[in-house]
């Protein structure tokens, strides 16, 4: 069978649980983010092939911008609480947006619910939004349930899968984060073990709030655009130098470096990037 080339790389990530037996796998996941809406050619066929047991959305798969009249997310702007990033932020952003709408716009998200329609085929899918679908419609939300991915606003469910049961929670911003508490007590409704899977966008969350779960899974960063010498740039909701660009931190919080380009500026030495996250304890 001849290969699909495609324009991502998919590297693994190891996350061991404290006090777990290392050997053990409990749950492979497929983590995608940040795909935009964009063509992915070989995304489906890349996650089909690692074999998870879960299938992670982690923001920003669709484009569901909100009405030009909604007022600014505040985190949009937060770039690590310097005024003078924040500002060129502003700039940077507009003249990303100017750009963007001198592209063509494809309507309906067709795309994004193509990757779901063909990723519940392989595993179950758990989709958390992201700032970019800050403005979905109920409509919008329709579509996507009726691919049979599970859409995850503000609430979690249980799932059993690999040899655990995966308890799932979507975070969308910090405006909904009052269901935290009853998904960090959740207990599992089976013997086997449990494992506690976040979906969060923003990895700036992470030291903002007091996050709950075994893994917490992130995109929104974009690998920091830029990378010298193996160091991420910038990224929105963090500034300059980003933390939290790619990667695996303190044990729990896996950080994609998404699947599609939606700036102005090129990449640099950051290639797109579909995470398999193997969970062991």
């Amino acid at each position: 069978m001849k290969k699909t080339r495609t324009h991502f790389q998919c590297n693994v990530r190891r996350i061991d649980l404290p006090g777990g037996r290392a050997e053990r796998r409990l749950l492979r996941i497929a983590l995608v983010a940040d795909l935009h809406d964009r063509p992915c050619r070989g995304l489906a066929q890349a996650v089909r092939d690692a074999q998870p047991d879960l299938i992670a959305i982690a923001g920003d798969l669709m484009e569901c911008p909100p009405p030009p009249d909604a007022p600014k997310d505040p985190d949009d702007w937060y770039a690590g609480g310097n005024p003078l990033v924040r500002a060129a932020l502003r700039v940077a952003t507009a003249a990303s947006d100017a750009v963007s709408r001198l592209r063509p716009q494809r309507p309906g998200n067709d795309r994004a619910l193509v990757f779901l329609r063909e990723a519940v085929r392989i595993a179950p899918v758990c989709y958390a939004l992201g700032n970019h679908e800050r403005g979905i419609t109920p409509a919008q939300r329709v579509q996507v349930l009726h691919t049979g991915a599970s859409l995850l606003d503000g609430s979690f469910i249980r799932l059993r899968v690999g040899t655990c049961e995966a308890i799932v929670g979507g975070l969308t911003s910090r405006m909904n984060a009052g269901w935290l508490d009853a998904f960090a007590r959740a207990e599992g409704e089976s013997d086997a073990p449990v494992v506690r899977v976040l979906l969060c966008h923003r990895p700036e969350y992470y030291d903002r709030f007091d996050l709950p779960g075994d893994v917490v899974l992130s995109g929104h960063a974009h690998g920091g655009q830029w990378r010298l010498l193996g160091r991420p740039v910038f990224a929105p909701g963090q500034g300059l130098f980003p933390r939290y660009a790619d990667g695996v931190h303190h044990g729990r919080l896996v950080v994609s470096r998404g699947l599609a380009n939606t700036a102005c500026l090129p990449r640099l030495g950051n290639p797109l990037e579909l995470v398999i996250v193997d969970v062991f304890g």
